[in-house]
């Protein structure tokens, strides 16, 4: 249950409560770009409101297949602020495997970039495509759809490449308040620069990011070839201070 003491809605929580970061304070460092919480202030509302313009809103699920960058917190904040509920999707597995997730949530679109067109055409669904700033950046911000806490924020899938996939939806309350506890918990302190490194197949990936957006920390994103070839020079030329990560891979 969600405390009555607290918002309950991630997306305010995360446009107005960055814990103690000023909004010039990186919020995201990234191999392919930095940004700031006046940043992320304003860059997802925008794309948000994009996506409202499109149907997107409360109980309606956006799988998200992008390459490991910036714009995966990007198009996360902005499904949630568009009312809608997101599912990551991992580009490397079995387009068979994404059709299963993308049927199951019954999706109509899905948000990508240029990169992964050629693949992520296969799933039938109607693109909207990160790349095309030019675009949506031109959105005022003003949405539609009024969030509750009730309302589905993301649907998290078993991983694997076969079988048929399983999986759960956790609410905007739900995750809040959790995500509030696992700062205290994990020790996720002011200046915490936090790695993005788990798999988005793994609901770990979402917990740490979320976790550090809400708290007003720094999230770290090496490209996908460091995380798999040289992670610990990557971390280091990302300044990371906290992470979670297989014992295989400490």
């Amino acid at each position: 249950m969600a405390n009555k003491n607290s918002n309950s809605k991630l997306t305010i929580l995360m446009r107005h409560h960055p814990g103690e970061a000023q909004l010039e304070t990186a919020a995201i460092d990234a191999w392919n770009s930095q940004l700031t919480y006046a940043e992320l202030n304003n860059l997802p509302w925008s794309f948000g409101a994009y996506l409202d313009s499109y149907g997107v809103g409360p109980e309606v699920f956006v799988p998200l297949c992008l390459e490991r960058s910036s714009w995966v917190p990007l198009a996360m904040l902005s499904v949630l602020i568009a009312g809608g509920a997101f599912v990551l999707l991992d580009a490397l597995h079995p387009i068979q495997r994404m059709k299963e997730v993308c049927s199951t949530v019954k999706a109509t679109l899905i948000v990508t970039s240029k990169g992964n067109i050629a693949n992520v055409a296969k799933l039938g669904l109607q693109m909207i495509l990160t790349d095309d700033m030019a675009v949506w950046s031109k959105e005022n911000g003003i949405l539609k759809a009024k969030v509750k806490p009730t309302n589905a924020a993301y649907a998290m899938f078993t991983p694997g490449r076969t079988g048929t996939p399983k999986w759960v939806v956790l609410e905007h309350r739900s995750y809040s308040t959790s995500a509030l506890a696992h700062s205290s918990a994990t020790d996720m302190q002011s200046g915490s620069r936090v790695l993005d490194f788990a798999s988005y197949a793994f609901d770990g990936s979402i917990i740490g990011t979320s976790t550090a957006l809400i708290m007003g920390r720094c999230v770290c994103i090496p490209s996908e070839v460091d995380r798999k070839r040289d992670l610990a020079g990557a971390s280091r030329q990302l300044g990371v201070t906290w992470a979670i990560i297989t014992y295989l891979s400490a």
